[in-house]
């Protein structure tokens, strides 16, 4: 019968440390997430830039051509 509580008791302990550790590992995916919205602002204003540089380099090979 000790033997029996022995392997209850451990099992439970085992379970028990995967819980804490499941809820560790969503904890840190969930700061991951947060952090992550911040790349999102970032992300969208390096669009922005490039098609600024992309509208700005087009004015100035129309300017240059109409130059000509």
């Amino acid at each position: 019968m000790q033997v029996f509580n022995n392997i209850v008791t451990s099992t439970c302990d085992q379970v028990d440390s995967a819980i804490r550790s499941t809820y560790a590992m969503l904890a840190k995916a969930e700061e991951f997430s947060e952090s992550m919205n911040g790349m999102q602002n970032i992300f969208q204003q390096i669009k922005d830039v490039k098609q600024l540089l992309n509208d700005f380099e087009l004015k100035l090979t129309s300017n240059i051509g109409q130059q000509k």
